[in-house]
Order: C-alpha cells, then sequence, then structure tokens
C-alpha cells in the first residue's frame, strides 16, 4: 500500500509537469507547452509590421484604387522595434514592396516602431483621414506611438509615408534702381562709388516668363531691393512700377550690364535665367526725370487774339529782328506781320513769335523763358518751337489755327 500512494504521489506531480494516463502513460501534451505552463515564458506569437511608402502628394494617406495601392512602396528602409522605454528590440528593412514584419514577438511588452529616414525625404504628416490602414504612423521624430500587444493577434498596420524633400529655394535677384541725371542710361560713378543717387521706394514684381506673379518688394533708402529665396529652376521677369514724374531711361547702354539699365518702356526686363543658387544682382532700373508738360498757344492762336498781347511786354508793331537780336527777315518786319508771313521765313517765324508770347505771357506755364525762345530763334530751330506752342492754351479763346483778321482782333 506504501508503495501504491507513492506511485499516486509521484503520478500527481508529474501530471503537473507532462501528465499521467490511467495506463501511467504521458499525456498528448507537447514539451514545449508543458514547459510553458511550469513558469517558463510562453512562445513568441505577436506580429507588427506594414509598409513604408512614397507619398506623392505628401497628403499622409496611401492613395489606391480598386487594384490596390497606387503610390509605390520604398525599398531597403530601416525599421527598429523599441520598446516604449526605447530599448532596441529589433531592425529589419523594407522589401522590395515596401513592406516589412516583426514577427515572434512578446505579447506582454508594449512597442513602438521608429523608421530611420531616408536622405531626400521628410516623413509625411501622420494620422491623416481616419483610416488606420491607410495614414502614415510615424512622427516627426519617425516613431510610432506606443503599441499595446493583444495575445497572439497580428498588428499589420503601422505604416509611414515618405514624401521627396524639395530643394530649398537658393538664388536671389536684385540690384538698384537709380536716378539717371543725365538720362543716358549709365549709372555714373568715380573712385568712390555711384554719384548718382538710388531712388528709395520703388516697388519692384517679380514674375516667371510665364506672367505668374512671384513676388514684390520696394527699394530702400538707397534704391537697393533682393528677392532671396529664389527658386533656380526657373526664368524670370523683374518689373519696376514707374513714380510719377519720371520715364525711363534708355535701356542697355554702355556696354556693361552691371551699370546699364535693363527695363524697357513696359517697366520690365527681358526673361533671364538663374543659375544653380546663383545670385543674379545686376538688374537695374534707371530713372528720368520727366520733363514738366508745360501750356503753350498755337501762332493761330496769337494772330487771331490780339487782346491777349497786352498782358505781355511785346505789341504787334515791335520789329520783329530788333526783338530777337538777329537778322531773320534784314528788314522792318514787324512781330504782328511775322505772326502772318506765310512766305520766305515761313513757319520760323510763325512758330517764334508765339513763342515769344507764350514765355512772357503770365497766364501760359509755357515752361520756357524768353532767353531759350530767343536762341531757338536765332538758331533757326523751328520744331523745338513748335512742339513748345502745341501744349495747350489756358487762354479764353483756346488754340486757334485760323486766319483772323488782324485789325478786327485788336
Amino acid at each position: 500500500m506504501r508503495h501504491h500512494l507513492r506511485f499516486l504521489t509521484l503520478c500527481t506531480i508529474a501530471a503537473l509537469t507532462a501528465g499521467c494516463s490511467d495506463t501511467n502513460e504521458p499525456s498528448s501534451v507537447s514539451p514545449q507547452s508543458s514547459q510553458a505552463l511550469v513558469g517558463g515564458t510562453a512562445e513568441a506569437c505577436a506580429q507588427i509590421g506594414d509598409r513604408v511608402w512614397l507619398d506623392e502628394d505628401c497628403d499622409g494617406i496611401q492613395d489606391k484604387d480598386d487594384t490596390g495601392f497606387t503610390e509605390p512602396g520604398v525599398e531597403g528602409v530601416t525599421v527598429e522595434l523599441r520598446t516604449c522605454a526605447g530599448a532596441l528590440v529589433s531592425t529589419t528593412t523594407t522589401d522590395a514592396t515596401g513592406f516589412y514584419l516583426f514577427d515572434n514577438i512578446e505579447d506582454t511588452v508594449d512597442y513602438r516602431v521608429c523608421f530611420i529616414l531616408p536622405s531626400g525625404f521628410n516623413f509625411a504628416p501622420a494620422n491623416q483621414g481616419g483610416v488606420e490602414g491607410e495614414d502614415s504612423d510615424a512622427g516627426a521624430d519617425g516613431c510610432s506611438s506606443c503599441i499595446s500587444v493583444d495575445g497572439c493577434k497580428p498588428i499589420r498596420y503601422v505604416d509611414a509615408g515618405l514624401c521627396e524633400k524639395k530643394e530649398e529655394p537658393c538664388a536671389s535677384i536684385g540690384d538698384r534702381v537709380w536716378l539717371d541725371e543725365n538720362c543716358d542710361g549709365i549709372q555714373d560713378k568715380d573712385d568712390t562709388g555711384y554719384t548718382e543717387p538710388g531712388v528709395a521706394d520703388v516697388t519692384v514684381n517679380l514674375y516667371t516668363c510665364a506672367g505668374a506673379f512671384v513676388a514684390t518688394t520696394t527699394t530702400d533708402a538707397t534704391g537697393f531691393y533682393l528677392f532671396s529665396d529664389v527658386d533656380d529652376t526657373i526664368d524670370y521677369k523683374v518689373c519696376f512700377e514707374l513714380p510719377d514724374g519720371f520715364v525711363f531711361s534708355p535701356k542697355d547702354q554702355g556696354g556693361n550690364d552691371g551699370e546699364d539699365s535693363d527695363v524697357g518702356a513696359d517697366g520690365c526686363t527681358d526673361c533671364f535665367e538663374v543659375g544653380d543658387c546663383e545670385d543674379v544682382r545686376d538688374i537695374d532700373a534707371g530713372l528720368c526725370k520727366k520733363e514738366e508738360e508745360g501750356e503753350g498757344c498755337t501762332p493761330g492762336f496769337w494772330k487771331n487774339h490780339y487782346s491777349h498781347w497786352a498782358a505781355t511786354p511785346y505789341s504787334p508793331d515791335q520789329v520783329f529782328d530788333s526783338v530777337f537780336d538777329c537778322d531773320l527777315f534784314g528788314d522792318d518786319t514787324t512781330l504782328g506781320e511775322a505772326v502772318h508771313v506765310e512766305w520766305t521765313h515761313n513757319v520760323l517765324a510763325f512758330h517764334a513769335v508765339a513763342a515769344l508770347l507764350n514765355a512772357s505771357h503770365p497766364g501760359v506755364d509755357f515752361g520756357h523763358d524768353e532767353s531759350w525762345v530767343q536762341d531757338q530763334v536765332c538758331d533757326g530751330n523751328k520744331d523745338a518751337l513748335a512742339d513748345a506752342n502745341e501744349q495747350g492754351c489756358p487762354l479764353s479763346g483756346g488754340n486757334t489755327t485760323g486766319d483772323g483778321d488782324k485789325a478786327s482782333q485788336q
């Protein structure tokens, strides 16, 4: 009996380890399972994995259609499995289709998956779109949030989207707007630098050659402007907004691109290329002061409105050659006669009298004085006189080319 009891006790103990049958044979429980039941570690059976993909539109969502993913996987990306405390558990790389897998994982530990960012990429925005199997789970540090493993249930949705890193714009475009005092289209300078001053607060706009607006700025106190961080893969033109009272200088004068004006009549440069991270610092605009547009009554007005002569120091009976101090007629032809003549001295004398009266009349803003008129007459410059006389008459009666009778107009 004692031997029988001893056998039962041993069998009971054995049942806890390998199992006993009524026939004293071992049960069908495997040795591995039995080891786990005795207090060893259970067989690691969980899985974590999924995909690294090229997020072509960088929206953080894996685009797909009826055939599956339409954005390609990225091969050869290093992926680390770490505990939430940061300890490295395992490392793998993505396959040719971007998939990776950590197999046979302990299900009693919480994990993070960390993706090593390849050169030339940024991580896509995380947790977009609301579908766990289609978003990116990698944060700015490349790691997912902590993941709890539930038994042997596989976790196959820990993804990372990669956006191609765009090259940072590195070129610049700029230079100067200056007051071209002699309006020759060239920035005058001496050993100390520019001698013609810059023009402040001029609006400068940058456009692509296709006409798309890129940026705007204004010139500083010394006339300089700059567009920085410019994309060097695009061709550009620079357009300057003309301030009141100015016209643009002649374009491309002098043969030195750093000292000329690059602007056409429309205020814009020609299209130009920007080299790799190039600093284009020779796009200039010269401004010439616009000549004030004055007023001027025509010879026709003055010969038909003798009453307006009274406001000037001149009268119709003064001798033309004596007044202008040059022998145009060589006789005693008067101003009144000269403004009517249509023979011999013709247009010159005709406009000479009108210009003299315009320059001396207090009600006409002619823009020239009497000495200027005298010089033009004696030099025979009838075109300059004609242009000045046709700017618009402010006096009553307006401009006229009529042939009114001298006596009736007195």
